[in-house]
């Protein structure tokens, strides 16, 4: 478990929110009522992936695919009057969550990528201070160009670019 990791307990009553993406019926829920302080990097994380609500210990349900600009939406949709919103995280603050459980090997002379354990399923994160977490990509801030924008791979531990329009998973931050 990362040293620099303590968990939080409840922040607000009223941190559940439920919002529509684009012109679709479907609710998603960003719950905001667990959060993870990183105080190495003065963040506070949501505990639990958006479409996942936090359960004592757990998150519960499944976490859900957004594209890039429906993740910018959700930001906007908020707390869009805060002086300390969530947004989303930039590539390098993804990558502090990334704990590599069976180790890293060495891809090329420049970069390593966590093992994977292919029959776990589980992420290439510290599991106890955030469960359930898929692995599978996430969705950082920052664009490459107009087409595609940077994740953050919890399975292989790397980042790379992907096309906006691509779905992946959502976890939010604020600075401390």
């Amino acid at each position: 478990m990362k040293d620099h990791l303590h968990r939080l307990f409840p922040v607000s009553a009223a941190v559940l929110i439920v919002f529509s993406i684009g012109c679709s019926d479907d609710k998603v829920v960003a719950d905001l009522s667990s959060t993870v302080a990183d105080n190495a990097h003065s963040l506070t994380w949501m505990k639990c992936s958006v479409g996942q609500r936090a359960q004592g210990d757990g998150c519960d349900g499944d976490a859900v695919r957004l594209t890039w600009y429906e993740a910018t939406d959700l930001v906007r949709q908020l707390e869009p009057d805060s002086s300390n919103p969530w947004r989303l995280p930039t590539p390098d603050e993804l990558l502090s969550l990334v704990d590599c459980v069976q180790g890293r090997v060495q891809v090329n002379s420049v970069d390593m990528r966590c093992i994977v354990d292919v029959n776990s399923g589980r992420a290439n994160i510290d599991y106890n201070t955030f469960p359930n977490t898929e692995a599978a990509s996430y969705w950082s801030s920052v664009t490459r160009d107009d087409a595609i924008a940077w994740q953050v791979d919890f399975q292989s531990g790397e980042p790379a670019g992907h096309f906006r329009t691509t779905p992946n998973f959502v976890r939010l931050v604020r600075d401390q």
